[in-house]
């Protein structure tokens, strides 16, 4: 298939394609400026959000489909029910604090027939951000590589099959305490349930790239342009056709390429730069408070 007519054919998958984020009130400006994006480079592939009751009519003017969350579930729990949120058969997920800067058509079509599809690679030792030790899960999986998606903001999922991992993520989280994580995350867990199932993520460094993974103040981005790069820690020179912005991934730069998402788009009234300087202050005040807890036990 031409790489030309990867867009068209996604497209005419109609009703059965769409792409999925979530929102809650601190970042559901990101989730517009996400949406937006992807209107501009993917038009005619419908988008869906799942967002607490009171973002509803904030929201809706950007989506085709405002789906409410469960109030039961909290934070990251939210992403292990996305095969019950999603309305579509084919299933894109992109976290809220993500930007398109190309099409991803290509990855689309790469990845159609998979049950869970997401970019990583596979570790057989290790912890993970959030503290999961690896080793320990793979004796407790009694297997031999696990499934290392940290720090993902992404998946692609197929109804009904991937249903199985899904349950299997939401029967691993009901019972997290054996693993001895610090705390439940979502890419931990999945990256477990795929582990066990023996699903391996998607080697590609050229699809998903992070601030966090560049060195020397290389990362450059311009939207305007579908432009990004940057030297990474272990890759090398990338040119990623999504970045992941986490907390206080260049909160400032992210600020400034929303902005010339939502000037293009006539939305003058966003005031993302605000945004962007709480983020950074609320980050920092969190890593104390770790520090305080971890060096005084307090």
């Amino acid at each position: 298939m031409a790489k030309e007519n990867y867009h068209e054919d996604i497209r005419k998958m109609s009703g059965q394609f769409g792409f999925l984020t979530l929102a809650i009130k601190k970042d559901y400006k990101k989730a517009i400026a996400l949406s937006l994006r992807i209107r501009d480079l993917m038009p005619g592939i419908p988008i869906a959000v799942v967002c607490p009751s009171f973002l509803h009519d904030e929201l809706s003017p950007f989506f085709d489909s405002v789906i409410i969350e469960y109030p039961n579930l909290r934070g990251f729990e939210h992403k292990l029910y996305l095969d019950k949120y999603s309305p579509f058969d084919k299933t894109f997920f992109l976290d809220a604090d993500v930007l398109m800067i190309r099409p991803i058509g290509d990855y689309i079509s790469d990845w159609s027939g998979s049950a869970y599809a997401v970019r990583g690679h596979l570790v057989n030792s290790g912890t993970s951000s959030f503290g999961l030790d690896r080793d320990h899960a793979l004796r407790i999986l009694d297997k031999s590589v696990f499934a290392n998606i940290d720090g993902a903001g992404h998946a692609y999922f197929e109804k009904p099959a991937c249903e199985n991992v899904f349950n299997e993520a939401r029967q691993i989280a009901a019972n997290y305490s054996i693993f001895g994580a610090e705390r439940l995350a979502d890419e931990d867990v999945m990256g477990i349930a795929l582990s066990k199932l023996e699903i391996h993520p998607k080697e590609n460094n050229n699809f998903l790239g992070s601030p966090w993974a560049a060195v020397n103040n290389s990362f450059k981005i311009d939207v305007n342009t579908n432009f990004c790069s940057y030297e990474d820690a272990i890759f090398g020179k990338v040119s990623p056709a999504v970045i992941h912005f986490p907390s206080m991934g260049k909160p400032l730069t992210y600020a400034r390429e929303m902005r010339k998402i939502f000037h293009k788009n006539g939305l003058f009234f966003y005031s993302v730069y605000y945004d962007a300087v709480k983020e950074y202050f609320t980050f920092k005040k969190w890593v104390f408070m770790k520090y305080l807890r971890k060096t005084f036990n307090f």
